[in-house]
């Protein structure tokens, strides 16, 4: 073996025995972290829906879930404030580290749904000759106007249905007039 082997051998060997000096320093400096993650994990997820539900934050749908130390929650709330109140009350109990996946609703947007719905009625070349007027106010999607066959009258529907975002459709403005013949 020349020196130069040696040499690399010695340095290799320093590098290991760093290694693994600092992974023993920090799994024992951690040691009490993880005493107070244990007693944090014996808190039932019962106990925490029951301190959630006498916090009274208005949080719909709420699920809790412990996985290992970390308190999952789940819901829709109005605001982000309700949310982070959520997440306060969990960690009032002890917990340290919490998920909070609890969501809060965006709005729709009445202008972008009524655009897309137009866009979408104005592309369908059986619907030429129909009138229809669109609106969205509070996410509820309405289209009104005339008509000729209760096919348009589907196929508005239809092309409605696959609208992004209204939480609602409204089609009874629709009126079916059915063309005559002229003679």
């Amino acid at each position: 073996m020349n020196a130069r082997t040696r040499i690399l051998m010695a340095v290799a060997a320093v590098a290991i025995a760093a290694g693994l000096c600092t992974t023993l320093w920090t799994r024992h400096s951690s040691a009490p972290a993880t005493a107070q993650h244990m007693k944090a994990a014996m808190i039932s997820d019962a106990t925490i829906q029951r301190a959630m539900e006498d916090s009274n934050l208005p949080v719909s749908g709420l699920v809790v879930t412990t996985v290992g130390d970390i308190v999952v929650l789940k819901g829709a709330a109005p605001d982000t404030a309700t949310a982070d109140s959520a997440a306060r009350v969990v960690r009032s109990l002890g917990v340290l580290r919490v998920a909070n996946m609890i969501r809060v609703p965006t709005p729709p947007d009445d202008n972008a749904i009524r655009r897309d719905a137009e866009l979408r009625l104005t592309k369908v070349r059986s619907l030429d000759g129909c009138i229809l007027r669109v609106s969205c106010t509070g996410g509820v999607l309405r289209v009104s106007g005339v008509v000729h066959t209760e096919l348009q009258q589907d196929a508005v529907a239809a092309i409605l249905r696959s609208v992004d975002g209204p939480q609602r459709i409204d089609t009874t403005g629709l009126e079916l007039v059915q063309l005559t013949a002229s003679r």
